[in-house]
């Protein structure tokens, strides 16, 4: 058994997901989560280049780069300084400890979000692979920059769980809303 890590990264937004696998299981669950997310491209040490088939096989069009090192300065996580590194080798203002996290999840740990698979997100219609299908996602997204639709994207395939958070939400977007000025 043997213990992977993936950090999902949005630059624009500075925001992270964070998931763990250590439970015998983990290569499988790592491929799951890398469909789950879909990301653009995937950093892995040197050592780890062996993984490369494995994955591409959950996605085809991923793009992968390798760090040679992992700087020991920063987050305790693996994934997280490989990230770290990453952004310092291609010049990015700024460290990932400015990064806000979304999501920890790690087994059976709870986190403030739920998480709901790619099957039940088609079948109540949120999001779909099928274009001329109307989803809720595509109903709401009136955004306007790629940032913005990522985000709402995210609420709605990751609902929160606390009813407090829920609340503060729903009073950000009520006052969003409201004032044409901070919309704009």
């Amino acid at each position: 058994c043997q213990h992977i890590s993936a950090c999902y990264a949005d630059f624009s937004l500075k925001e992270y997901i964070l998931e763990d696998f250590n439970d015998g299981d983990e290569l499988n669950k790592l491929i799951h989560s890398i469909r789950k997310y879909n990301p653009r491209e995937i950093i892995l040490s040197r050592s780890q280049e062996y993984l490369c088939d494995k994955i591409r096989i959950s996605n085809s069009n991923v793009l992968f780069s390798f760090v040679d090192h992992i700087d020991e300065h920063g987050p305790k996580n693996v994934s997280c300084k490989m990230i770290q590194t990453y952004m310092k080798e291609l010049g990015h203002s700024g460290d990932f400890s400015s990064f806000q996290p979304i999501i920890r999840s790690s087994g059976n740990e709870f986190s403030n979000v739920c998480s709901i698979d790619g099957r039940t997100l088609c079948s109540l219609e949120i999001i779909s692979h099928d274009s001329r299908v109307k989803t809720l996602w595509k109903v709401f997204d009136h955004t306007k920059t790629a940032s913005g639709s990522r985000k709402l994207y995210r609420w709605l395939t990751n609902p929160l769980r606390c009813v407090s958070e829920i609340q503060r939400r729903q009073a950000a977007i009520k006052l969003l809303f409201d004032d044409r000025l901070l919309r704009d």
